[in-house]
């Protein structure tokens, strides 16, 4: 099952970089509309794991209930959306509709590992609702500290700096994705519920380019 789950991500990789021109810049271009984020979620077919959509006001989440953590988030960011000024929420919310099958301060704690967004915080930061919605318990998945604040953390800042060069006028900009693969050689913390990912993935899509970026980082 879980082998299973992390073919699903690789494929959703694979496929992503076979269809589309692969390349880590965004260019100006056409304004594209039309674009609905969730025609592009990815479908954990014949998936023995529940998943459950959730939708906020700024982005989607898949959240497996199995695995206590989304199976994958998507939003947009466009240039009007970077650099927002709303205080960082730092308190992380339960979310109500999982009914207590989502994650909690006790899967944490302890735990030696970081709540780990997955949607940044600091993309969120154009509205005070988009901030405290990413800080939901839905958002975030185990993260390694050095891994959260390191090549994770460069990864968003380079994802918020492509968006930042796009028109004023691409009002869709970029389509982003990530989450984490579970595999066979995820193991549980030694706290709580938390199943450790192996690796975590990125996909961002420039639908006025066609364009995409994806990248699996292995967690470590």
């Amino acid at each position: 099952m879980l082998q299973h789950r992390r073919t699903l991500a690789l494929t959703f990789l694979g496929a992503l970089f076979l269809g589309l021109f692969v390349e880590c810049g965004f260019a100006q271009s056409k304004r594209v509309d039309g674009i609905v984020l969730e025609d592009f979620h990815p479908a954990f077919m014949g998936s023995s794991s529940q998943v459950v959509l959730l939708k906020y006001s700024a982005y989607d989440a898949g959240y497996s209930v199995e695995d206590v953590q989304p199976a994958w988030v998507g939003y947009r960011l466009n240039r009007n959306r970077v650099g927002g000024s709303a205080e960082r929420a730092n308190k992380f919310q339960r979310e109500p509709r999982l009914r207590g099958l989502d994650a909690n301060d006790r899967d944490y704690a302890g735990s030696g590992f970081d709540k780990g967004h997955l949607v940044p915080a600091a993309d969120m930061a154009w509205s005070v609702q988009s901030m405290m919605e990413s800080f939901s318990y839905a958002n975030v998945s185990p993260q390694l500290p050095g891994f959260t604040r390191g090549i994770w953390k460069r990864l968003e800042s380079q994802v918020r700096d492509w968006a930042a060069t796009l028109t004023v006028d691409d009002t869709v900009g970029l389509l982003v994705w990530s989450g984490p693969v579970l595999g066979e050689h995820s193991t549980l913390s030694n706290v709580g519920r938390l199943r450790v990912p192996e690796a975590f993935y990125k996909v961002v899509y420039h639908p006025a380019e066609e364009r995409v970026a994806a990248l699996l980082l292995p967690h470590s």
